[in-house]
């Protein structure tokens, strides 16, 4: 006979050796259990498992039986016994948690981990079973009277039917009578009862109301000034922004992923933020003025003046006073990607020209030494007339000669003053006029002539 016999029995025979295998009286009660034969084993004493698939829960039991059901099933990797209810659990790790197990406080129960345990003799589990050489959907049973196991199938088998389909989901079968769904990634999971147990009285599926929709994160959040480019709104679809010409990103990070967990765009980029030229360049003879933009669209927050000066924004120059503008010319500066200002290299306007000075009248002399827009012309008057050291003249924005005064005039000297017992005899009161003063007798001294007196430069 073979060393391991083929699993093709009755299922009512099947049912029988198990049966044999792990029933005891109730009057067994809890006692101090003995680890001997085994290595590695230990228990935890008012505790029991959570968080795992308890897919064997079996009463009569007792503990020694209990650890050795365990081993006979290679999926079995934890166990917990209730002493007084004589009932056995026996656990699988779920494999979406890795190697996580938790316990809760249970006052008399006490759990052991079978991952830890080794067996010390094969004597305790004879017949090639101590070895656990079935695979994880099959029990090791050994035959009795016979060196011999049987590896025996799990799934369904106490079922009619196989567990159903259920759209979009993964299933984990135990081994058992028990299938654990879960939603496949990018999917969205509602419901409450996601774990098919076969009912060993009924032998039907018990009902769940699972439901897997498919994850859709909706239109991807805006980014103030990027726009983006992705269609796919669904799980682990990503979208990309680039930020607008003009402006520079703010994080490194511009894409976002629509999370099949979440049914959320994470991360969130940080926004885009304008490139700003600042202040245009001044030009000695031009006025500028910038162009007010409106602070509504890609850059909202910005005021009037800081978006004027941004990506975009214009700088009109026009020719100060006293300067001329070519005809049909614009100067016309704009703020670039790169934050600079276009070049004003040719922006350039021309001084109003006024000319030579004009000839005045009894002037004898003009200096000067341009004639455009805020030159100056300086005229000297001929000797007796005024203002004795000449005038100043500015070439003025309309181009012509302006100042203050703009002739020469004859210098004129007040009326000769009149001396006692003296007689004044004069033609003009002009510049160089003479006045002779004549005594009157007998204030004529002997030896004495009459005076005169001159009307000089400075009027007196």
């Amino acid at each position: 006979m073979s060393s391991q016999m083929s699993s093709r029995w009755s299922y009512h025979f099947i049912v029988i050796i198990v049966h044999s295998l792990i029933y005891v009286g109730t009057t067994e009660a809890f006692r101090s259990i003995s680890t001997r034969g085994w290595n590695g084993l230990s228990f935890d004493h008012d505790k029991r498992f959570t968080g795992t698939q308890s897919w064997v829960n079996l009463s009569h039991m007792n503990a020694r039986r209990c650890v050795r059901l365990c081993w006979l099933y290679r999926a079995c990797t934890a166990l917990t016994f209730i002493p007084s209810h004589q009932r056995c659990e026996l656990h699988r790790l779920d494999k979406a948690k890795d190697d996580v197990y938790t316990t809760e406080v249970n006052k008399g129960s006490f759990t052991v981990d079978m991952r830890r345990v080794t067996l010390a003799s094969q004597r305790k589990i004879q017949r090639g079973c101590g070895k656990r050489p079935c695979s994880e959907n099959e029990m090791c049973l050994p035959v009795r009277n016979a060196a011999l196991y049987v590896c025996l199938p799990l799934d369904s088998k106490t079922c009619r039917t196989d567990p159903p389909s259920i759209p979009s989901t993964d299933e984990e079968r135990d081994g058992v009578g028990t299938v654990l769904y879960t939603c496949v990634q990018g999917y969205v999971q509602s419901g409450k009862k996601f774990v098919f147990t076969c009912d060993d009285h009924s032998k039907v599926w018990s009902k769940v109301d699972i439901t897997c929709t498919l994850v859709d994160c909706g239109a991807p959040p805006p980014v103030i000034g990027a726009k983006s480019s992705g269609g796919r709104t669904t799980a682990d679809a990503e979208v990309i922004y680039t930020c607008l010409t003009g402006a520079v990103p703010t994080s490194p990070v511009l894409t976002s992923t629509c999370l099949g967990n979440s049914g959320q765009w994470s991360p969130a980029p940080s926004p885009c933020t304008v490139v700003s030229c600042g202040s245009p360049p001044a030009v000695d003879t031009m006025d500028v003025e910038l162009t007010v933009m409106s602070a509504e669209g890609a850059f909202p927050g910005l005021t009037n003046a800081s978006l004027a000066m941004a990506y975009g924004g214009k700088a009109v120059y026009t020719c100060k006073n006293g300067y001329t503008q070519p005809a049909d010319t614009n100067f016309i500066s704009v703020c670039r990607a790169d934050g600079t200002w276009s070049s004003i290299a040719d922006f350039q306007c021309a001084a109003v020209e006024c000319g030579h000075p004009p000839q005045v009248v009894n002037s004898n002399k003009v200096s000067f030494t341009a004639t455009t827009f805020g030159s100056n012309a300086t005229v000297f008057c001929k000797p007796g007339f005024s203002p004795v050291e000449g005038f100043t003249l500015t070439c003025s924005a309309t181009g012509s000669w302006e100042g203050p005064e703009m002739t020469c005039e004859l210098i004129r000297c007040a009326e000769p003053p009149e001396l006692k017992d003296a007689t004044v005899i004069y033609n003009s009161a002009d510049f160089a006029a003479t006045a002779v003063y004549k005594c009157v007798e007998p204030a004529l001294k002997q030896g004495e002539e009459n005076s005169t007196t001159q009307c000089i430069r400075n009027g007196e």
